[in-house]
């Protein structure tokens, strides 16, 4: 995936010129993405299943639509695709539940224990 061509088809939904970063710094994140996509480390679709899970984590819409065209050909079935999902949704949740444990552990957590706080 090249980053401008990226930017013109998904920004917005709609095919947007743009230069979204200067040619040289396009080439190093061009040749910096295909060597994290295609890594050669782990197979095609499995990269597709991680970066598909990571952008669903980081909320970018225009990335999950994009890996989500390249499903099929990788041979992702919809109980994999499912399965990613739910994986997401469960590190997110616990994200949250660990958040609130820290605030209930903290000083602000104290104070609810107590009645309040004096602020």
């Amino acid at each position: 995936m090249e980053v401008l061509y990226f930017a013109e088809k998904y920004l917005c939904g709609k095919y947007l010129k743009t230069n979204t970063m200067l040619p040289k710094q396009k080439e190093a994140f061009d040749a910096f993405y295909k060597s994290a996509r295609h890594s050669g480390v782990i197979d095609n679709k499995t990269s597709l299943m991680l970066h598909l899970a990571s952008a669903m984590a980081v909320g970018c819409i225009p990335c999950a639509r994009y890996y989500l065209e390249q499903v099929d050909e990788a041979g992702l079935t919809d109980d994999e695709i499912n399965v990613i999902k739910a994986i997401v949704m469960a590190v997110s949740g616990g994200r949250i539940m660990m958040q609130f444990d820290e605030v209930l552990n903290s000083e602000a957590g104290e104070c609810l224990e107590e009645g309040g706080c004096d602020d």
